[in-house]
């Protein structure tokens, strides 16, 4: 656990290492407050496929966080603007690893003209860790094909 943390654009073929990380943290911290619809609905999201198919659309990026070579942490961003998913590993939370990568996905998405801010639907389970990132909730708790989720918005500019 005490590898350097390298972080990076996700390369071809990481798809399931990223999947994987994201339905361990998903199921372990996340799932136990949502409907079986909701976590179906979550996991047909975050296969590697899905996860594969939105990067190579151009719809979406994905920045990792690797310690030994391991995937540790992953952050995906759709339209330059929005959070889709970001998971730490269990071992390897509350070392900054989620502020760094927020940090590094601005960077990345400033280089867009207009850029002003970065949205997320937080699941409840994350609202106090954005809220600790700067992130304010913008609207009451959602229900949408039984995800669970409050709206948050980062201002950037």
């Amino acid at each position: 656990m005490s590898a350097k943390i390298v972080y990076g654009m996700m390369r071809d073929g990481e798809e399931k290492a990223i999947s994987d990380l994201v339905s361990r943290v998903f199921s372990e911290f996340v799932a136990p407050g949502y409907t079986s619809e909701g976590i179906d609905t979550f996991m047909a999201y975050t296969e590697p496929d899905a996860i594969d198919l939105r990067s190579l659309l151009g719809h979406n990026f994905v920045l990792t966080a690797k310690a030994g070579g391991l995937i540790v942490g992953a952050i995906e961003v759709r339209g330059h603007e929005h959070i889709c998913l970001l998971f730490v590993d269990k071992e390897y939370q509350r070392r900054g690893i989620a502020r760094e990568l927020i940090r590094r996905a601005i960077v990345k998405c400033s280089k867009r003209r207009g850029f002003e801010y970065l949205s997320v639907n937080a699941s409840p389970f994350a609202v106090p860790v954005y809220a600790r990132l700067g992130f304010v909730q913008t609207d009451k708790e959602q229900l949408q094909d039984g995800i669970r989720y409050i709206p948050m918005l980062l201002v950037c500019k």
